[in-house]
């Protein structure tokens, strides 16, 4: 299934390399493949359990996702290629429909004036969806309460009036049995219970801006943390940077995690919380070469978004091997052959 989605990838990139059009792909679960000009035509066709395959471009949807497909983005930021290039999508709200799909492999932006809002909205009673390897610019926002998401190998920035002005939150979470996994996390996340995050990097620390609030019954591993908690009762923070052991007041409980003494940015390569619209991150968040916190996570594993269970991936492009050149010969051989040259990439 994963080389029909290539080859479908191949298509489009090909026809948005030599037409002025974009081309949409809807992927059957048997391979059938329908190719369109327009995203919601392409919509429209899709069924659940179908591919939707966008190219590099500007795109919105014009209504919710009330579908159970997934949407695959070429990367959510600028690739080696001038064909690849990105996937950018105005927003996305899920309905209960969209239970057990995923989008991948985009740039999600909304417009922020005096503030932003959130640029996922899950609006429904959405269960078991996977949110990865996407830029998005001001955070997640669970209106109902759902479960069994994966969220991982994302930038996410936050929504709100600022930490001051009535918070900000990078993911505002509703339900439980959540996994939040190897993000670069701007500011706050807040949840009810029963979800469990690990190997995230929470970036940014300022007066009134926390790393998580209003958390119960959480479970905190393998995650570097740059600024403190506020109102976290009841959970566990195991093997993580930037935490205490013991119980605290808030019967929190703590086992093998490390404070920092020194700046957080001595953990890096190079350290920073700056990014652009384009899912360009400054920073180098690999730790230094040598560094005990490489083996320092659960069972000798690494802390931070190079370890666990979803590696980082640097490039921020597609996951599914694509065509991205192709040069044809001008002549046949004299007994019919015809040489063709294929270049295929697949993220980094």
């Amino acid at each position: 299934m994963k080389n029909l989605i290539g080859l479908a990838f191949g298509i489009i990139f090909f026809q948005v390399g030599f037409t002025q059009e974009p081309q949409f792909a809807i992927v059957r679960p048997d391979g059938t493949t329908y190719i369109f000009t327009n995203l919601d035509s392409a919509y429209h066709k899709a069924q659940n359990g179908d591919n939707l395959l966008l190219p590099n471009g500007s795109f919105a949807f014009s209504n919710p996702i009330d579908k159970s497909i997934f949407i695959k983005g070429v990367g959510y930021t600028l690739g080696p290629s001038p064909i690849t290039g990105q996937t950018v999508i105005s927003g996305l709200n899920l309905k209960s429909g969209a239970s057990g799909g995923s989008i991948s492999g985009c740039n999600l932006k909304v417009y922020c004036y005096s503030g932003c809002p959130a640029t996922i909205n899950i609006q429904g009673k959405v269960n078991s969806y996977r949110i990865t390897n996407c830029f998005i610019n001001s955070g997640i926002n669970f209106d109902s309460l759902s479960s069994n998401f994966i969220i991982s190998q994302n930038i996410i920035g936050y929504f709100g009036q600022g930490c001051l002005y009535g918070g900000s939150f990078s993911i505002k979470l509703l339900g439980q049995n959540h996994l939040i996994a190897n993000n670069l996390i701007l500011v706050v996340v807040t949840s009810a219970g029963g979800n469990k995050y690990s190997n995230n990097i929470f970036t940014y620390c300022q007066q009134y801006c926390y790393s998580s609030i209003g958390c119960n019954n959480e479970l905190f591993e393998n995650n570097i943390f740059n600024c403190a908690s506020n109102g976290v009762s009841n959970s566990i923070f195991k093997n993580n940077i930037g935490r205490s052991n013991g119980i605290d007041g808030q019967n929190n409980q703590g086992y093998n995690n490390y404070g920092i003494n020194d700046p957080i940015d001595s953990l890096f390569i190079s350290y920073s919380i700056s990014f652009n619209n384009d899912g360009l991150w400054s920073g180098n968040f690999h730790l230094k070469p040598n560094s005990p916190y490489l083996v320092g996570g659960t069972n000798g594993t690494e802390i931070g978004i190079y370890g666990g269970l979803f590696p980082w991936d640097d490039s921020g492009q597609y996951s599914t091997p694509v065509i991205y050149y192709k040069k044809v010969g001008p002549n046949s051989t004299s007994d019919g052959k015809l040489k063709v040259e294929y270049k295929v990439r697949a993220g980094n």
